[in-house]
């Protein structure tokens, strides 16, 4: 498994809180935009670093994120059942 993180302009802390994580991780792979290029650029930037079949985009500010939340979204893909899904979250929480 490949963590694929494109901090796309941020001006929080996400680049700072990345690079303590690539320490004790390095499946981590960092790709900083200097300044924000949109959502649209920063999916394809990620998906262009990778050759992985199966790939899940999250976004990084998401609101008290719940993990167990996401672990259904990669089963109708590793199924062969759809070739993509996606979840809706209200109010940018995740799990709620």
């Amino acid at each position: 498994m490949k963590i694929i993180v494109v901090d796309d302009g941020s001006d929080d802390n996400t680049l700072e809180i990345i690079n303590k994580a690539v320490l004790s991780n390095p499946h981590i792979q960092i790709i900083h935009n200097a300044t924000n290029q949109g959502k649209g650029h920063a999916l394809f930037t990620g998906w262009r670093a990778t050759e992985a079949e199966c790939l899940l985009f999250i976004d990084a500010d998401l609101i008290n994120p719940d993990p167990s939340a996401c672990a259904g979204l990669d089963r109708p893909g590793t199924r062969h059942q759809a070739q993509m899904t996606y979840g809706l979250f209200r109010g940018r929480a995740l799990g709620h």
